[in-house]
């Protein structure tokens, strides 16, 4: 969106490739999971932007800048032909924005939910909240920098669940923790 309003009446219009889906892909989620090769077949696809996109991009941008939500509310509820993936870009932003009544963000909503449907950590009940369980870019949850990762932050929602410190695990050859302390 900021390179379509910077290029707002430049000489050339600039060009986009705008795909929804992708062959061999039945839940395609963006250009991200893409590899060189299968981006470089949508290179024939692209086309100018039009002067009604440049504009779209324009508006969306200063909503976005503005010091309150509403212009961005207003925005995300307008489908755009020339920018279809605009509004719902917007609308997943402001489910982000803290909610009136109790604060929490759409994101942090969805993990308190996983958590009491069971999850089994913060990270497990992040990535149900996100609906991530099968994103290639996890990695391998055995990992000795996913488990350290996930044990700071289990410690950390122990702490603010319960009020008080966890200790921290001791290093030892028998990997012997802070079991039966009641923290997590």
């Amino acid at each position: 969106m900021l390179a379509l309003v910077r290029e707002h009446g430049a000489k050339a219009a600039p060009e986009l490739i705008v795909v929804g889906a992708f062959p061999g892909r039945p839940s395609f989620a963006g250009l991200g999971e893409l590899t060189p090769p299968e981006l470089e077949t949508l290179w024939p696809t692209r086309r100018p932007a039009t002067e009604a996109a440049l504009e779209e991009a324009a508006a969306a941008w200063a909503a976005v800048r503005a010091p309150e939500p509403t212009a961005l509310a207003e925005v995300a509820r307008r489908d755009s032909e020339e920018l279809p993936f605009l509004a719902p870009a917007l609308r997943r932003l402001l489910e982000e924005y803290p909610a009136p009544r109790d604060g929490l963000s759409g994101t942090e909503r969805r993990a308190l939910q996983a958590l009491a449907a069971g999850a089994e950590s913060p990270p497990a009940a992040f990535v149900a909240a996100q609906g991530l369980e099968n994103a290639p870019f996890l990695g391998d949850p055995r990992s000795t920098a996913s488990s350290r990762s996930s044990a700071r932050t289990t410690r950390a929602w122990s702490r603010a669940a319960t009020g008080r410190r966890c200790p921290r695990p001791r290093r030892s050859r028998t990997r012997a923790s802070s079991r039966g302390s009641g923290c997590a």
